[in-house]
């Protein structure tokens, strides 16, 4: 059996591909990886690491250490696998209780252990595996633990491990695996004699299956992004259907709306048709909790399905399916029942589903549903029956069209359905551009899942440079915070209050979620622009966009067909397209910018302002953003592409909040009078459990919180932290405190005023506040999340706002913040920055 040791390597190996011979070619020679031969005692039913090889060029920009590997079969049905992968990284806080650590990093691991402690290991790339280590002589007891991030295990990932031989297995669940980034080894007892450590692994579970599809483009940052995407649905590729790794919480089972990305992902990056199938098929009849657009996307899933393979006959079995659902959305529209459509603020998650975002959203879904079906009807024959569908979705968007000022109650969410749909016309596309789009803020979700259908939109209304911005922003934020696989949930501006690799705010959220992987399938079918236009390949149109910030993107992707190879330079005028046998192209040339004054394609002129005939091409035609060549056969062609003007820059977006954060105070602790209050305040439960003692200011109309836990310590009277009961500072002091998730600040009107946030960690529990600071109508970011650490003395976090605000308390650990007072103060009164 095969152990595979992989290791990162530096990036002065930057991916230089280009398309020859039918293959990727990269500069390999700078990747390093390690193979060496051992044994391990695994259980039944994964199998060691085989059928295939590794084979091609490197592809450092993949987190995947088996990116190179190919089975020679890879048919629906094979058993997992399972490889090796030895640590990259190991520390220790206590470096006297074991000597040669880092002989873990090598063929040669032999630790010894000289006392208590604990190990870290960092295993370089998520991975879906579970932890061993070998000791022939250990003693004493020894626990050990896996995580995602670089911090303290959680959600019960810590035991002792089951002995099996010199082995030492961390079982956590009948499957073994979790999501894994780091393991520990903890030391809790010793009795004085050495023992040692002679192996380190994460066992990791694999489906069998290749990469038929790449992407690479000039800014390395997306090339990562493609790849991570796809590394992280193949990880999660189970036996028979598509799962998750997230760490075991009890909703590891298959979720269609999930599936729906994971399934597009799957389909551009490995082609892997009778898989994905079954995956459909398994969950046709999955209503998972009643999630209403979660139907609509299985109907899209199947949509998608039928457009990449030709499937016809898969399309036909499940019409009486879709025309279930389809009955029971259009029975709804009027009223949608939502129980969940993201688990961004502006969505309700599954607090508040009935959310007019989430209605307004579904309804525009609803009709982007029927529009998609009753095209593949027709494509498929079924003219009478895409008619009818065609007939509802316009009909659904007459009554849209009823209100016309529709587009000003809409936000980014129902506004990108709509434009997926095609709802909007041209006028209502430009207004929901500069009131929405046009903001970076708004346009970024808490969930990557939601985010997938905001850059659809924008691609498709051609705002490529601010999706582009968009996605390195989400996307490459999450890997500049050490991700190998894409996040659960995830904000940019976590990045500047969180170390690298450690446990971001809300934190037990998974870090590897197939529904986060839809910027994979984008880059494809939107950068790099190749997309089938009918089912199964046979007709494909080919339109890279760069939207000013890219100079170069190849990309190849897997059809029923053979692969279809594309790759131009726009900074060079240079092109590269191969057509397999059975497809037909529309090949369209950008002009982003410039003017095109010749094109030749395989040496003969093609276009100087009108088509000249070449072998193999029907036509062209010219408009302002492109040349398209119509009628493209069979075959491979070279494009040379005269272009005249100034390659177009771009200049990214900034990225303004509406309220400043003024900073954090450790100096005033509990003697808040003189300091803070002038306006008003409210000292939580100090005159009891849920008594405030309160003095709103005048232009504060009420203050709300939502349902949390009322506590006060009386035994606190006389620490100078808790805070004083008046202004002056005087008099017996109260430790009253809310724990909660969120507080409402309703204003009579708009003001400019000072806000100030008081937490202490009285009872020395490590608290840790991560604040989210939301403008109360349109629940969008006010201010980047700031993280309230050290609070055994206590801290106020300060703020300058001008309008209502919610307050949003999102835990490192556990379920609730922690908020002692809220002081109120004309602007610019801040004196303890």
């Amino acid at each position: 059996m095969m152990y595979i040791y992989w290791y990162r390597v530096s990036y002065i190996s930057f991916l230089l591909m280009m398309m020859t011979g039918g293959c990727l070619m990269a500069a390999d020679k700078y990747f390093t990886s390690q193979l060496v031969l051992g044994t391990s005692p695994i259980l039944e039913p994964y199998r060691p690491l085989h059928g295939g090889g590794f084979i091609g060029a490197a592809v450092p920009l993949s987190p995947d250490p088996l990116v190179r590997y190919r089975w020679r079969d890879t048919k629906f049905g094979r058993s997992l696998q399972y490889y090796l992968l030895r640590p990259i990284g190991v520390s220790t806080p206590t470096p006297s209780a074991f000597k040669h650590i880092h002989s873990a990093l090598t063929n040669s691991c032999n630790i010894t252990v000289d006392g208590t402690g604990k190990i870290r290991f960092d295993f370089g790339t998520e991975s879906a595996a579970w932890l061993e280590f070998d000791s022939p002589d250990l003693h004493g007891q020894v626990q050990a633990a896996v995580s995602e991030f670089h911090s303290s295990a959680v959600e019960g990932c810590m035991a002792k491990p089951q002995k099996i031989g010199d082995t030492y297995r961390l079982k956590l669940n009948k499957d073994f695996y979790e999501g894994v980034r780091f393991g520990w080894i903890y030391i809790r007892s010793f009795n004085g004699k050495p023992w040692h450590i002679t192996h380190v692994r994460l066992v990791c579970q694999i489906k069998p299956v290749n990469y038929n599809g790449g992407f690479s483009c000039s800014d390395p940052m997306l090339t990562r992004i493609w790849y991570t995407g796809a590394y992280t649905v193949k990880i999660a590729l189970l036996k028979n259907y598509f799962g998750t790794i997230l760490m075991d919480r009890g909703d590891r089972s298959p979720w269609i709306g999930d599936e729906h990305i994971a399934q597009a992902t799957a389909m551009v990056a490995f082609g892997n048709w009778r898989f994905i199938r079954n995956n459909i098929n398994a969950l046709a009849r999955n209503n998972n909790m009643n999630i209403a657009s979660y139907q609509m996307y299985w109907i899209l899933s199947l949509v998608d399905y039928y457009m990449y393979t030709g499937d016809r006959s898969e399309l036909l079995r499940n019409i009486p399916m879709v025309e279930a659902k389809l009955a029971r959305g259009n029975a709804m529209f009027k009223k949608p029942q939502i129980n969940f459509y993201g688990w961004d603020y502006r969505l309700g998650s599954f607090t508040h589903p009935q959310i007019h975002e989430a209605v307004e959203a579904y309804r525009m879904l609803f009709i982007g549903t029927c529009q998609r079906f009753a095209a593949v009807l027709s494509m498929a024959g079924y003219r009478d029956l895409a008619a009818k569908y065609r007939n509802l979705a316009a009909i659904r968007t007459a009554e849209i069209a009823e209100s016309p000022n529709w587009v000003r109650h809409v936000g980014v969410f129902a506004a990108s359905d709509a434009i997926n749909a095609g709802v909007p016309d041209r006028l209502e596309d430009r207004y929901l551009y500069r009131h929405i789009f046009a903001d970076p803020v708004t346009r970024l979700s808490l969930s990557p899942f939601n985010e997938y259908f905001i850059i659809r939109a924008m691609g498709k209304m051609e705002w490529t440079a601010q999706a582009l911005q968009t996605v390195l922003e989400d996307w490459g934020g999450q890997i500049r915070h050490g991700g190998t696989t894409f996040f659960e949930c995830y904000l940019p501006s976590w990045n500047v209050v969180t170390p690298k690799n450690g446990i971001l705010p809300l934190g037990a959220w998974s870090w590897c979620h197939p529904w986060s992987s839809g910027c994979t399938p984008w880059l494809t079918e939107y950068v790099a622009g190749i997309k089938p236009t009918t089912p199964g390949y046979a007709n494909v149109d080919i339109q890279p966009h760069f939207g000013k910030l890219l100079t170069y993107v190849s990309s190849f992707v897997p059809t029923p067909h053979g692969k279809i190879y594309v790759m131009f330079n726009f900074k060079q005028g240079l092109a590269d397209v191969r057509i397999p046998s059975g497809v037909m192209a529309c090949i369209a040339v950008p002009k982003d910018g410039r003017s095109i004054t010749s094109i030749r394609v395989n040496g003969y002129l093609a276009w100087n302002g009108s088509f000249h005939a070449v072998p193999g091409i029907r036509t062209a035609q010219a408009n302002q953003r492109v040349v398209n060549f119509f009628g493209v056969q069979t075959g491979h062609y070279r494009f040379t592409i005269r272009y005249k003007g100034k390659l177009p820059a771009y200049v990214a977006q900034p990225v303004v909040y509406s309220v400043r954060v003024l900073g954090q105070d450790d100096k005033t602790r509990g003697n808040w009078g003189g300091v803070y209050g002038r306006d008003g305040y409210i000292l939580f439960n100090y005159n009891g459990v849920g008594k405030n003692r309160e003095l709103l200011p005048s232009y504060v109309k009420s203050v709300t919180c939502s349902k949390g836990k009322n506590f006060e310590f009386p035994a606190a009277k006389n620490n100078i932290s808790v805070l004083a009961p008046n202004t002056t500072n005087t008099g017996p002091r109260n430790m009253g405190v809310y724990f909660g998730n969120s507080v409402i600040i309703h204003l009579k009107h708009p003001v400019n005023y000072q806000l100030a946030l008081y937490a202490v960690d009285f009872n020395r529990q490590q608290l840790e506040n991560s604040v989210e600071l939301l403008n109360l109508h349109t629940l969008v970011d006010a201010a980047p999340v700031q993280v309230m650490r050290n609070l055994k003395h206590g801290k106020y976090l300060v703020y300058g706002c001008h309008s209502s605000v919610r307050i949003q308390l999102l835990p490192f650990h556990g379920a609730a913040g922690v908020l002692s007072g809220i002081f109120f103060d004309p602007p610019g009164n801040l004196k303890h920055p």
